[in-house]
């Protein structure tokens, strides 16, 4: 919850922004009024510096704290992705995209000095977390060594982790949805408000991309045009609500092949034998994708009639559209892979979070599920599926070891 003044509390802990210089914010993290905990937040991501100190400890200087062996707190009960369905292959995966990310809306923890040994750092984290979603930051980054004993602390609903290297990294996410205003108080993004929502993201990437990830964007540019021309398509086919469509429908947005391609990458190949369904499935062409990819049967629905009967043109026999409610029929019990786009709003969110669950019961096993521009998450968590990757573009969920 918020409190007065701009401080953002979670369990008892309250931290506000002490100061901001170039390319990093401070963080004081408070319990009852007295400092527990003290962090530099960096727009870069580098390493962090963990320290620990006892109270009253001679400092010259906001990191000089004496270093001293961190005795942690156990760590909390957290869900643990099931490693079929997640494998340490596709964890170390992400954990490298997301720390290799140059996204205006994220950033890393460079160094955390504790003062309180009984506060678990999660918590920490988690209130730094929650005072900077409301400048729009929607992903906190770490970067630890293995053998560090902070990083198996790091864990719950929101938290993610991978090895990268002989290091981990640990991500917590902050708040959804991500949003193309980091800071709705900067001069930046003041600078921008006046131009189309496209235009202030496109500026934002722009001035957020490194020289040594220009060759990676031609290529991926090049690749997006090409599968467009093969397949002729078109952006936008259908950019308002169908007549009668559920409250919180999104109108048809086709996803980006390159988007599209990313989250199949991350689905662990035991899965890629196992019948992938769409929800909200538009023009079919995720579905024509998913059968490239090597996913043996495609099936899906769409509230769009034409979309739906393009959709099943695009993969003739080789799967199944239905034309309705993407909801109202259970999900398969054979299928491990689930992909939507954003379809619908939080009543939709928690009708899918409920198939879901009912599916699982029915037929435990390893599932995935691809979420493309999420909105709620909760529901998904609730429902017995782990957050395991997060970033702008969209958000993987497993199931956890049964």
């Amino acid at each position: 919850m918020d409190e007065p003044g701009g401080r953002s509390a979670v369990d008892g802990l309250v931290a506000r922004i002490e100061r901001r210089q170039r390319g990093a914010t401070v963080l004081a993290v408070e319990s009852g009024g007295e400092r527990v905990a003290t962090a530099l937040v960096s727009r870069g991501h580098r390493p962090i510096r963990h320290t620990s100190s006892q109270r009253g400890a001679e400092t010259t200087g906001a990191w000089s704290a004496v270093q001293a062996p961190a005795t942690l707190p156990a760590p909390r009960d957290a869900p643990h992705p099931d490693p079929v369905a997640w494998p340490a292959a596709q964890a170390a995966q992400a954990a490298a995209q997301r720390w290799s990310d140059p996204h205006p809306a994220l950033r890393s923890v460079t160094a955390l000095l504790q003062l309180d040994g009984a506060v678990p750092p999660p918590a920490i984290l988690e209130a730094i977390g929650a005072e900077l979603a409301g400048h729009g930051i929607r992903r906190l980054d770490l970067r630890i060594p293995a053998a560090d004993p902070l990083g198996p602390t790091l864990v719950g609903s929101h938290w993610m982790q991978g090895r990268v290297g002989a290091d981990v990294v640990a991500s917590l996410a902050t708040a959804y949805p991500w949003t193309d205003a980091p800071d709705p108080d900067s001069r930046l993004t003041a600078v921008l408000a006046p131009l189309p929502p496209r235009v202030r993201r496109a500026v934002r990437r722009t001035a957020a991309v490194r020289p040594g990830q220009v060759p990676e964007l031609i290529r991926s540019t090049s690749t997006e045009a090409a599968a467009a021309v093969r397949q002729r398509y078109r952006p936008r086919l259908n950019d308002t609500p169908v007549d009668a469509a559920p409250d919180g429908s999104s109108p048809f947005q086709a996803s980006r092949y390159r988007t599209v391609r990313a989250t199949f990458s991350f689905v662990p190949e035991p899965l890629r034998r196992a019948p992938f369904v769409d929800i909200g499935v538009g023009d079919g062409r995720v579905l024509r994708e998913a059968l490239d990819f090597g996913f043996p049967w495609v099936t899906g629905s769409e509230l769009d009639p034409g979309l739906a009967q393009r959709a099943q043109d695009a993969i003739g026999g080789a799967g199944q559209v239905t034309a309705g409610d993407a909801l109202a029929a259970p999900i398969p019990d054979d299928a491990q892979v689930v992909y939507l786009n954003h379809p619908f709003g939080p009543d939709g969110v928690d009708r899918l979070a409920g198939l879901l669950a009912d599916t699982l019961a029915r037929r435990p096993r390893p599932l995935v599920v691809l979420y493309l521009n999420p909105r709620p998450i909760e529901p998904l968590l609730a429902a017995g599926l782990a957050l395991v990757h997060a970033d702008p573009r969209f958000s993987v969920f497993a199931t956890t070891e049964r």
